[in-house]
């Protein structure tokens, strides 16, 4: 019986290592994990935005002055859309950056021997078997049909009425717009993705089927070992109630944020000229309104308070909790006759997902800084020290959680590559448009190989670090 293709001994036990991507890739990683939280942020705002117009037009009467609130509302609706379109941008153009270093830094460990037993994680394999820039292509796509829209609305206001010189600007920008994305289509084409797939194949012919068979033998042996297993559960509660803790305090700052901005538009005109002097152009009503606005307001700030201290306490919480697993772990990991850790621990400190406080701390930003956009741009007058205070905190609260993703990434790779060597246990299984994530169930770089080859991958693997 002849051998298969790319048939190659695996010199040991195989399992899966996460090679560096190096700086550029990581960046490119957290922002666009901290992009898609300032995505949510803005989706938070428009929505309260569209809320607070409805609102006031059910309840026109019963408000002295709504002329602010509509051009806040406008204000805040046009900065969510031009904003959002950035943002939305930047994220598809961080995937295909992360895309890319992801396959040229695998691509060099492969030219530069590295082990072949040491097969790449399925979280980097996911990023290297598919096609780059399928975001961008699709952001581009849609542009193209809005551009095409654009103009044959022009182009029907000419033959209807008659062709404004401001049409012709306008046409030649969308001409020119249209251009970059059609040449940013043919780069991805034609450069990008054929050097993409020259890669995939020399890491394919490095790491044979055997190897990538192996591994995921392993991880699927490891994962019914470590659900069997009756070791320690690790910090399951405390880690539990530090999550909970976090997300009841982010939901506490998103309820005061609202409430406040609400409080805000039915007690003044128009936004105090100084965030100081808040009783600047105040609405003026009866003692029981007036009664139940200050009560509002104290009720939102102690909300505000409430809800940091709540995050830094679950915060504070998950993170002592996650380092006394670590250490239990190191600690097993130079006992050969430790147990078994658990299935859910081991997943905990195997896969790199993201940081959620520097999730939240994104979005928040996000939301403070179109908010305080579109106070100002409503009301020019108004902006003064506060308003730029409250922008500067808002970029630096999402420079911050950029940061911290890009830390929380890059922490602890060692020793998730050991506890892979050692207890390996299968990826989460992801589902995209109703059918499976394949690097999440199976062998990517050999998709024909299966699991159900020749190769065992069966004892015990060295140290990750080999």
């Amino acid at each position: 019986m002849s051998e298969p293709p790319n048939r190659r001994d695996v010199p040991a036990p195989a399992f899966w290592r996460e090679y560096p991507i190096g700086d550029v890739g990581e960046w490119a990683r957290s922002w666009r994990r901290t992009l898609l939280a300032v995505v949510a942020g803005l989706a938070v705002v428009g929505v309260f935005a569209l809320l607070a117009g409805w609102i006031g037009e059910e309840r026109r009467a019963g408000f002295p002055d709504l002329d602010f609130l509509d051009q806040w509302i406008r204000q805040t609706m046009a900065l969510v859309l031009l904003v959002g379109y950035l943002v939305v941008l930047l994220v598809c153009l961080a995937a295909l950056i992360e895309e890319v270093a992801s396959s040229r830094a695998l691509a060099r460990a492969a030219d530069a021997g590295a082990p072949v037993h040491a097969v790449p994680h399925p979280g980097q394999l996911r990023l290297v078997v598919s096609d780059p820039g399928a975001g961008l292509t699709a952001f581009a796509v849609l542009n193209l049909a809005v551009a095409a829209i654009a103009v044959l609305g022009i182009a029907i206001v000419a033959w209807t009425d008659t062709f404004y010189d401001s049409m012709a600007v306008a046409l030649a920008g969308i001409l020119g717009y249209c251009l970059a994305l059609i040449g940013a289509l043919g780069a991805v084409g034609s450069r990008i993705r054929p050097a993409h797939r020259r890669r995939r194949e020399r890491m394919a012919a490095h790491w044979p089927a055997e190897a990538e068979v192996a591994a995921w033998r392993r991880a699927r042996g490891g994962g019914r070992a470590a659900a069997a297993a009756e070791g320690a559960t690790g910090e399951r509660q405390r880690i539990r109630w530090g999550g909970r803790l976090q997300y009841a305090g982010g939901a506490m700052l998103v309820a005061a944020y609202a409430a406040l901005y609400v409080l805000l538009t039915v007690a003044y005109r128009r936004p105090p000229p100084r965030w100081w002097r808040l009783s600047a152009e105040r609405h003026q009503y009866g003692e029981d309104v007036e009664y139940l606005l200050r009560t509002g307001f104290l009720l939102g700030a102690a909300a505000v308070v409430a809800g940091i201290v709540v995050i830094i306490v679950g915060l504070a919480t998950n993170a002592a909790a996650h380092e006394r697993e670590r250490t239990r772990l190191r600690a097993a990991l130079q006992d050969p006759s430790a147990p078994h850790p658990q299935f859910e621990v081991l997943h905990r400190h195997t896969e790199r997902t993201p940081v959620p406080a520097a999730s939240v701390v994104a979005m928040l930003g996000a939301m403070v800084l179109i908010s305080t956009g579109g106070l100002w741009r409503a009301e020019p007058e108004g902006a003064g020290a506060g308003t730029a205070l409250m922008v500067c905190s808002a970029v630096g609260a999402i420079m911050v959680a950029a940061l911290w993703q890009w830390r929380g990434g890059r922490r602890g790779r060692e020793l998730r590559n050991d506890l892979r060597a050692r207890w390996p246990v299968p990826p989460p299984p992801e589902r995209s448009g109703g059918a499976p994530v394949p690097a999440t169930v199976g062998p990517v770089l050999h998709p024909d190989a299966g699991l159900d080859g020749d190769a065992t991958g069966s004892g015990d693997a060295p140290s990750a670090r080999g």
